[in-house]
């Protein structure tokens, strides 16, 4: 699942149903349809980007914008009709990830750009490994892709040096800040443009398998499936001071981990494998007392749902 928030808007891909949006903070959800496919909406979302032409979403058959904030949608694919993976926005720029996503040998192994606002891709792949790709990040002009360590290009994706041998998965970035996240050794962060990088682990477990990052103003939500003594159990950490202390913010969550996070003015959200969670900032900050609970996607038309869980 991938989510993302624009204005008030909360965007949700799911893996085998479309992609699906909510004006209520995930009480209500419609599906949106893409300009091809006969209007079919059950195709997998892998990833969401916004920038400023518009706002953007790769599927299996490549990538679609909307101006519309995710209502409509058309093709935005011109030199890359390729199943997307990860993306990236920033400014009038895209970076994407392409592969299978159901095959291990081709996922997410080429990397695209575009310069236009989506309107021509090319590969930009000079530099990087054939090895599939985990995240993006941007800090001022320059570009940062994990395919095991990190790689870094200044100019827009056109070339790649490696600037981090430690094998890492997420990225993410608050202001000039990186952070990406480990399996084995947690969180790491760099405050130089990726130069120089230090873990900043304080309040995290052991056993965090950071999964993926959500960032508002001074706010970094960290994500994890973490080892217990009853299994793996999904847990959200929160970060006020850069990454360097985390607390654990996962009062009410019952589920095995986050694929991806976002959060707005009011409520952070995170997805599953089936379902939609999130917990409202005051609660977070300690200014009410409404613990982390399922935002019902009851109008899903694809989705069973018994109780307060949702199955594809």
């Amino acid at each position: 699942m991938s989510l993302a928030t624009l204005g008030d808007r909360v965007l949700a891909g799911t893996i085998m149903d479309g992609l699906y949006y909510s004006d209520d903070n995930g009480v209500n959800w419609q599906v949106t349809h893409f300009g091809l496919q006969g209007n079919d909406p059950l195709d997998p979302v892998s990833n969401v980007a916004i920038t400023e032409t518009g706002l953007f979403a790769g599927d299996m058959r490549g990538v679609y914008r909307s101006l519309d904030s995710g209502t409509t949608w058309v093709p935005s694919d011109s030199g890359m009709k390729e199943p997307v993976m990860y993306m990236l926005g920033d400014g009038n720029n895209l970076i994407a990830a392409v592969g299978d996503p159901f095959s291990c040998e081709y996922m997410g192994n080429l990397i695209y750009r575009s310069t236009n606002g989506g309107k021509f891709w090319q590969l930009a792949n000079p530099g990087l490994p054939i090895t599939p790709a985990f995240g993006f990040a941007a800090v001022d002009t320059s570009l940062f892709v994990s395919m095991g360590g990190i790689y870094r290009s200044n100019d827009r994706g056109a070339s790649w040096s490696n600037i981090l041998t430690q094998n890492v998965g997420v990225l993410t970035a608050q202001d000039t800040t990186l952070f990406a996240a480990s399996a084995t050794t947690g969180v790491w962060v760099s405050n130089d443009q990726g130069n120089t990088w230090v873990r900043h682990n304080t309040g995290l477990p052991n056993s965090a398998n950071i999964t993926s990052f959500a960032v508002r103003d001074s706010m970094i939500f960290a994500s994890s499936d973490t080892l217990g003594p009853s299994g793996r159990a999904g847990l959200v950490f929160l970060s006020t001071d850069l990454g360097n202390n985390w607390t654990n913010v996962s009062a009410g969550l019952d589920t095995e981990g986050f694929i991806s996070m976002t959060v707005n003015t009011e409520y952070v959200f995170g997805g599953d494998q089936h379902r939609v969670w999130r917990r409202s900032l005051a609660d977070i900050l300690g200014l009410a007392t409404v613990k982390a609970e399922p935002a019902q996607p009851e109008s899903f038309p694809s989705l069973t749902q018994s109780g307060n869980r949702l199955t594809a």
